[in-house]
């Protein structure tokens, strides 16, 4: 499967915004996504559910864009930082 678009956050967007992405998304053939529905529909469905690969070019910056929280990294990974995407107990 193929497909290439852009995800919002609703929370963000300025009056008439929206219009804009979407007739962009409209005339370039792009699916137009909420960040919650790429999230869950996209990078969980496919990246994890699934077992996809993710590439991305820096991807920590592009996750945390996605993320609902950020925390503090434990043991070994002692010193870094983790990324909460999802409220699921059963997704990481």
């Amino acid at each position: 499967m193929h497909d290439e678009g852009a995800f919002y956050d609703p929370d963000t967007l300025e009056p008439g915004e929206l219009e804009v992405l979407q007739a962009y998304c409209d005339e370039h053939g792009l699916t137009c996504l909420t960040v919650w529905q790429f999230r869950e529909d996209v990078l969980l469905n496919y990246g994890y559910d699934k077992g996809g690969t993710i590439v991305g070019f820096n991807l920590p910056f592009d996750i945390s864009r996605i993320a609902i929280r950020h925390g503090v990294a434990r043991l070994a990974l002692r010193g870094g930082f983790s990324f909460k995407v999802s409220e699921n107990r059963e997704r990481p």
